[in-house]
């Protein structure tokens, strides 16, 4: 186990332990989903300075597209040209590319897909950002950002959840944050 899989399983551990502490009277809060096993390690190594830029090129790439969009991001996903983050405004979902420093806009769906009102309203229920469910995770587990996407959840009480998905040694690890309370769930 390489020193990164070992700092990986440590934060995991100690955010499951954060997680799991429930002050007395108060109902038990949500634990970390991970997923993805280990796999053999790789000889890359990724220094913390590329996990930052590539994270601060996330953050950028989901502001580029609200904008572009003027509506709210619900997928984002690395590619080997960049990001591809779906973007939602009223009732059309529009797919952009988005430069892999995330500063510009490089191609905009020029026929976005109809969204009805009932997934208009459902999505409404989610009051935490793509960029906040972003920033919970990966302030708090080392690795690169790889996808973040809105999912339905019968669990949260807006009924959907964010999966956030870093990869770290090559390893996925996907973390999944209520998105109506922003608090880690199971």
């Amino acid at each position: 186990m390489t020193i990164r899989s070992l700092a990986l399983a440590g934060a995991v551990a100690a955010l499951l332990a954060g997680c799991a502490t429930t002050p007395p009277g108060a109902s038990p809060s949500p634990a970390a989903t991970v997923s993805g096993q280990p796999t053999a390690t790789t000889a890359t190594t990724i220094t913390e300075d590329t996990v930052d830029a590539r994270n601060d090129a996330a953050r950028a790439a989901i502001e580029a597209a609200e904008n572009a969009g003027a509506g709210r991001a619900i997928d984002l996903t690395w590619t080997d040209d960049g990001w591809r983050i779906d973007v939602v405004a009223g009732d059309a979902e529009r797919e952009l590319a988005i430069s892999g420093d995330g500063a510009q806009v490089v191609t905009d769906d020029p026929t976005p897909d109809h969204v009805d009102a009932d997934a208009q309203a459902h999505l409404a229920l989610a009051s935490v950002s793509m960029r906040q469910a972003v920033d919970t995770v990966v302030d708090q587990i080392p690795g690169e950002l790889v996808k973040a996407e809105l999912t339905d959840d019968d669990v949260s009480s807006s009924g959907l959840r964010w999966n956030v998905t870093l990869s770290f040694d090559g390893n996925p690890v996907t973390l999944s944050i209520d998105a109506a309370t922003g608090d880690l769930r199971e």
